[in-house]
């Protein structure tokens, strides 16, 4: 029986953030795609993302486009230094904040599916 390994679209604008949001991904078992914009991450749309991870302050189009354009395929997951609502992660977080927002979304879309 294969294991499948879950798949993360990050997008930040941020090169240091989305790298190092990257390598802590990938240690914990995800492939990861990066993009720095909402156009970089329509690149991606072919692949099979399971969660996007999306900042919510960028300059060309914010993670609410992003949002918005992966809906309802894939769950995805926003964050801010300016956390508005409990929805969105706060930046900075943990490696445990991080993973724990990113499998209830995916369990979420499980139980849903």
């Amino acid at each position: 029986m294969s294991t499948h390994t879950p798949v993360v679209l990050i997008v930040d604008d941020e090169p240091l953030l989305l790298d190092s949001t990257a390598r802590l991904l990938s240690r914990a078992g995800y492939r990861v795609l990066k993009a720095s914009s909402l156009e970089a991450a329509r690149a991606h749309r072919s692949e099979p993302i399971d969660v996007v991870l999306s900042d919510v302050h960028m300059p060309a189009a914010d993670g609410y486009a992003v949002r918005a354009a992966f809906l309802p395929r894939c769950p995805v997951v926003l964050m801010s230094a300016q956390a508005e609502h409990e929805d969105i992660l706060p930046k900075p977080f943990t490696a445990t904040m991080l993973l724990s927002r990113l499998e209830a979304a995916r369990s979420a879309r499980r139980s849903v599916a």
